[in-house]
């Protein structure tokens, strides 16, 4: 039994700090003393129910690199049950993403980032605008299918192509926070999907910033690496077409 103990204290880098009581050790160390006793009797899966949830931001960073780091070390298999996306994303191969004890989507984090399979999936992962509108039909130079999605009865956002949908439909789409991009005035006119629109709030996070911009009875949030010490009145946004998640609306 030493053996193990000492065994899986080296593994969590805590065999220096046997002999000290569990109110001498920090959270970080706590959390690693919980590992360490779950990794003792050498499972093959280990169930992780929310670990780092009581942790300050930092520390929950650099548990997760300790944690995935153990797990190639011991070829362990885990499952791990979080509330949050950004843990969700950065530290699992496979997701499985559960509404209400219903499996939305199954797959890799890039997967389910890039292809939501269901409303709630492009909803709920990262930050995204949603709009709902009718789908008209409008040929122009840049989009083969010709399809638009008239938000508001007024506002045309240019689809992708390939969405099968038909003049008439109902349908929503989802466009994430950081596929909104800021161009010029000068630039509008040459690009598809662009929106002269008021800007109504910034919000600093450091790395980057929120802006939230008005698009007709709807509010955008744009995530940007521009902080406007002296925010202007409007913007000019831009979304490329192949960037728009879109889905039919079965309920209509």
């Amino acid at each position: 039994i030493s053996g193990k103990v000492e065994h899986a204290l080296r593994n969590v880098r805590l065999w220096d700090s046997r002999n000290r009581r569990i109110s001498q050790l920090s959270g970080g160390q706590q959390q690693r003393v919980a590992l360490a006793r779950a990794m003792a009797p050498n499972p093959r899966v280990i169930l992780f129910d929310e670990p780092l949830s009581n942790m300050d931001a930092q520390l929950r960073e650099d548990m997760r690199f300790e944690i995935l780091e153990l797990q190639k070390k011991m070829g362990l298999t885990s499952i791990w049950v979080t509330h949050d996306q950004e843990e969700a994303l950065g530290i699992s191969s496979r997701i499985v993403l559960i509404n209400a004890g219903r499996v939305e989507q199954v797959g890799t984090p890039a997967e389910l980032w890039r292809k939501p399979a269901t409303e709630f999936a492009a909803g709920f992962i990262g930050t995204t605008n949603r709009m709902r509108g009718t789908v008209v039909s409008e040929q122009t130079s840049s989009s083969d299918d010709g399809l638009f999605l008239l938000v508001d009865e007024k506002l045309p956002v240019m689809l992708p192509n390939g969405t099968g949908l038909i003049p008439g439909e109902r349908a929503s789409i989802y466009v994430r926070a950081g596929a909104l991009s800021l161009v010029d005035g000068l630039s509008a006119d040459a690009l598809a999907n662009v929106w002269r629109v008021p800007l109504e709030m910034q919000t600093f996070h450091g790395d980057y910033t929120v802006l939230l911009a008005r698009f007709g009875g709807m509010r955008l949030r744009v995530r940007s690496d521009v902080f406007f010490e002296a925010p202007p009145d409007h913007l000019y946004l831009h979304i490329d077409p192949s960037d728009i998640m879109v889905f039919r609306d079965d309920r209509i």
